[in-house]
């Protein structure tokens, strides 16, 4: 158990190095843009998070698990630039859906588009890179963008001129820096010319991609239902007030998965008490915590801004504990799972998915829903039916194995 612990310990302390800026960032303009604006942000940002996912088309997993020694020998110049053109071209699909949707100005529709396709070079990047042995490099073009984006807002702080179109305008030249520092350390990389099949890259990454669209899609959705149905503040209450749980909750979650994932792979883990163990007590702390102090950690972070939200606070607290062990049931049924059983996860999920949505716009649509609390609640027994469904199916594997 100490050996596990001490794993945990150092994936832990990456991924807080790396999301603890993008927390603070969210708290700086959670403080200095009015609740509107913050929501107009959160909104922006929920947009890039889904559409560049989709976008990639599993193609950064696909190449790792194609050619997972060197890709030298290979002309992915050529294939980068087809994925990227594909990428270009198919944007236009989630952008025509969110410009039915929602109520944004020209910049910062020019603004989303430039960085969702940022980011997608930078997520294949990422996946190049991790193929070359180039591991802190890989983590450092996807992880810079938040530490830039943190000191850029640190000094519109500073120097009173912290605003939404500024925030916009430092969070698009931060992805833009970083972007073009990927493309420059790409172009170190040899370049063979055995051609590479998109074809056979999308079909060897097909399931991964459409599962981490299902959760992604999970994530986002009710963020965005918010910002349908409510005004643009509300969606600004709903994201503050659920930093602090959520984030914390999910970075622990994470940091146990991305340990458990390879050691169960390996047969490291014979016995899952170690890690209902682990895990349990990680949430009996987190609870206790946000449970005493949670409302006095959000009146000072946010400077008051965002108190008399103490249900709601409750409410994330839960919904972090749901995504936590959604976070190791994951990783866990990634490590033991055979690929019938991440199909049927895979199914599950979409399923799940799909009725979450048809059925919270169908509650709001008729006025049973009709404040961003409710909306909380029934995402939080969303997250809960999937972690059960989740622990049927690592059940169900492990007898089968």
């Amino acid at each position: 158990m100490p050996r596990l612990l001490k794993k945990i310990g150092y994936v832990a302390i990456i991924m807080i190095s790396a999301s603890g800026f993008q927390m603070a960032s969210n708290i700086i303009l959670g403080r200095g843009l009015s609740k509107e604006e913050y929501g107009v942000f959160s909104l922006i940002r929920k947009v890039i998070q889904f559409s560049s996912w989709i976008l990639v088309f599993g193609s950064d997993v696909g190449l790792i698990r194609l050619f997972n020694k060197s890709i030298t020998k290979y002309n992915w110049k050529n294939f980068l630039k087809r994925i990227l053109l594909y990428s270009l071209s198919f944007s236009i699909i989630p952008l025509l859906i969110f410009l039915k949707l929602y109520s944004l100005s020209n910049n910062q529709i020019i603004a989303t588009i430039l960085i969702i396709f940022i980011t997608v070079i930078l997520i294949i990047g990422n996946g190049i890179f991790r193929i070359q042995n180039k591991y802190n490099l890989a983590q450092f073009i996807i992880s810079g963008v938040r530490y830039l984006f943190f000191v850029s807002l640190v000094i519109l702080w500073y120097v009173n001129n912290l605003t939404l179109n500024n925030s916009i305008m430092v969070f698009t030249v931060s992805y833009f820096m970083f972007g073009l520092l990927c493309v420059f350390y790409l172009r170190t990389i040899p370049n063979g010319i055995d051609i590479i099949s998109l074809k056979d890259v999308i079909k060897e990454s097909s399931e991964f991609y459409l599962i981490t669209i299902v959760t992604v899609s999970l994530i986002v959705a009710d963020t965005l239902i918010v910002a349908k149905y409510f005004a643009y503040e509300y969606v600004g209450v709903y994201a503050a007030v659920s930093i602090l749980p959520v984030t914390i909750f999910n970075l622990s979650g994470s940091s146990i998965g991305q340990v458990l994932m390879p050691s169960l792979a390996k047969g490291e883990i014979r016995s899952f008490k170690k890690i209902i163990f682990i895990s349990v007590g990680i949430v009996l702390i987190l609870f206790f915590v946000f449970s005493f102090i949670g409302n006095h950690l959000l009146h000072y972070t946010f400077n008051g801004k965002y108190d008399g939200n103490s249900n709601l606070f409750s409410i994330f607290i839960f919904m972090g504990i749901a995504q936590y062990f959604s976070n190791i049931i994951y990783f866990s049924i990634g490590g033991i799972g055979t690929r019938n059983i991440l199909k049927y996860f895979l199914i599950n999920t979409i399923i799940l998915t799909v009725l979450y949505i048809l059925l919270i716009n169908y509650l709001i649509l008729t006025n049973i829903i009709t404040n961003i609390s409710s909306v909380a609640i029934i995402t939080v027994l969303v997250w809960v039916i999937r972690d059960f469904m989740g622990i049927h199916l690592i059940i169900k594997s492990r007898k089968n194995g």
